[in-house]
């Protein structure tokens, strides 16, 4: 897929980005003054497509972010855990015909997990939401002529489970297998929405707060 490069598009602010924003700063003091908070870093890759009207067809394509991240026990909620992170995202989609779509995200996910210990490392299913600004959108003609409104942010759900185990200096490392489906349209037009499905691979490493 080879987008053309006049569709990228650098876009203004919107009520999601300030959303996110607004995520974050609600809940850094609680990351900050947990007794329990781990912060880490995380990369992944995922095999994102379009669910398309049926006049259009999406290819698979794979697509690659990295993040960081915060984990806090919610006391006195144990073992229940919220994670809140920030990322840089790269998601598309192509056209089985060529062409296709493309954008780089800033995505603010929000989870829930339960930590289940399992000898002498631990599973946690997750489920959340994440919020995702566009900071910049490749679309080839053909998609654009089907779907040329500007995306001002794209919401999703995923489910997810996280297999963690502890490394020597405290460290531990995470790896979660997540499933991922737009709540919002990616893209809109007069052809109709493109709504996100995809599966995630994530790879965490994290260390205890202070």
């Amino acid at each position: 897929m080879t987008p053309d490069e006049g569709g990228g598009a650098r876009l203004r602010p919107s009520r999601t980005a300030l959303a996110a924003v607004a995520i974050a700063a609600l809940l850094a003091p609680t990351t900050i003054f947990a007794q329990d908070a781990r912060v880490g870093l995380a990369a992944g890759a995922e095999t994102a497509r379009y669910d398309a009207p049926a006049t259009s067809s999406f290819e698979d394509r794979t697509g690659f972010g990295d993040r960081v991240f915060a984990d806090v026990l919610v006391t006195p909620l144990r073992p229940l855990r919220v994670r809140i992170g920030g990322r840089w995202l790269r998601r598309g989609g192509d056209l089985s015909g060529g062409g296709g779509a493309e954008m780089d995200l800033l995505d603010v996910p929000l989870s829930l997990g339960v930590r289940l210990p399992v000898g002498p490392a631990a599973l946690r299913p997750t489920a959340g939401v994440a919020v995702a600004y566009p900071i910049r959108i490749r679309r080839s003609a053909d998609v654009e002529a089907g779907f040329a409104d500007d995306s001002r942010g794209e919401v999703t759900g995923f489910v997810g489970l996280d297999l963690e185990i502890d490394l020597p200096r405290t460290l531990r490392l995470g790896v979660e297998g997540r499933l991922v489906r737009g709540l919002s349209a990616a893209f809109e037009g007069r052809a109709g929405r493109l709504d996100t499905r995809a599966p995630e691979l994530v790879v965490r490493l994290s260390r205890p707060l202070g």
